[in-house]
């Protein structure tokens, strides 16, 4: 639940994949209020208010909607990841808040600009789809948190609220947007193509072999944006951190590397399946620790029909 629901009367469970369909939002049915329908923290929608009952509002949000849910044996048996134009998808959303938690709505409006945000909010919505879809619950139930293990900050490694067994990564870019839900540790990022990354970062983020492989190939600079995605990836998928993973040769195969093709990864003493592909103006890496499902890639429709 968040602020948004006592503001619009939306309430986890309402909404299925019909009610996203694409439609004239400013003619949009809502759902009633029902008149027993009240919430402690339904005050102004403002950071001081979500600050003031941050200790209601963690333990409300912690609290599944039904759950605990498990993935069944078709579903575990691979892993789904979809990326897309943020805008395409909050075409089918009237009020995106409506559907994430008071720390994430927070977050979103700390976000200067109107494009970041956008892209916030579209991959927070699309992990939620895609969690629906894998465990084959209401999308309206689906509840994500994130917490720091080291601060206790709203940040952090995202957990799907009622459901231990499944794991769920999301990435955004200069309007992209990309998740990946599975029953394995995985990991996703995704980069618009306008992003170069420097010599200097190449130099930092790369073991040594890495760095001279890029920089006396034709398509280094290219080659390094996705290096820095794999590498990205990973580290979401739980490799380790950013610094730990920049010492960490995750190149593999040169030449499959240079012709992103998939393949299974060993790297750290540990194995993931990589995927990469692109979309749009933006590239997108999915990394799924093994023994693993395979990774399936989604389209929108195929979340929403």
């Amino acid at each position: 639940m968040n602020l948004f629901v006592a503001q619009h009367g939306y309430k986890r469970g309402e909404w299925s994949k019909s009610t996203l369909r694409e439609t004239d939002h400013t003619t949009l049915a809502l759902p009633a209020i029902p008149k027993d329908f009240a919430l402690p923290y339904a005050n102004e929608r403002s950071r001081d208010g979500v600050a003031a009952q941050s200790a209601t509002l963690t333990e409300l949000d912690n609290q599944p909607a039904t759950g605990p849910w498990s993935m069944t044996a078709p579903r575990k048996s691979a892993a789904f990841a979809i990326a897309i134009e943020s805008d395409q998808l909050l075409g089918r959303f009237p009020f995106p808040e409506t559907f994430l938690t008071p720390d994430e709505i927070v977050r979103a409006e700390r976000l200067v600009h109107e494009r970041a945000r956008k892209d916030f909010l579209a991959a927070h919505l699309l992990a939620r789809l895609c969690v629906s879809h894998c465990l084959g619950v209401p999308f309206g139930d689906v509840s994500i948190r994130q917490r720091c293990s080291r601060c206790g900050g709203s940040h952090g490694r995202p957990e799907v609220v009622g459901s231990s067994d499944t794991y769920v990564s999301w990435s955004h870019s200069f309007g992209y947007a990309a998740a990946v839900v599975s029953g394995r540790p995985c990991g996703v990022d995704i980069e618009f193509h306008g992003r170069k990354i420097g010599v200097a970062v190449q130099k930092v983020a790369s073991t040594k072999s890495e760095f001279e492989f890029l920089r006396s190939h034709e398509d280094g600079d290219s080659l390094a944006r996705h290096l820095w995605l794999r590498k990205e990836a990973l580290v979401k998928a739980g490799l380790g951190s950013l610094p730990e993973v920049f010492r960490l040769d995750a190149m593999g195969e040169p030449i499959a590397f240079a012709s992103r093709s998939t393949e299974v990864l060993n790297v750290g003493g540990r194995s993931f399946n990589i995927s990469e592909r692109s979309v749009g103006g933006g590239d997108v890496c999915v990394a799924v620790e093994v023994p693993g499902p395979q990774i399936v890639w989604l389209g929108l429709p195929d979340l929403i029909e």
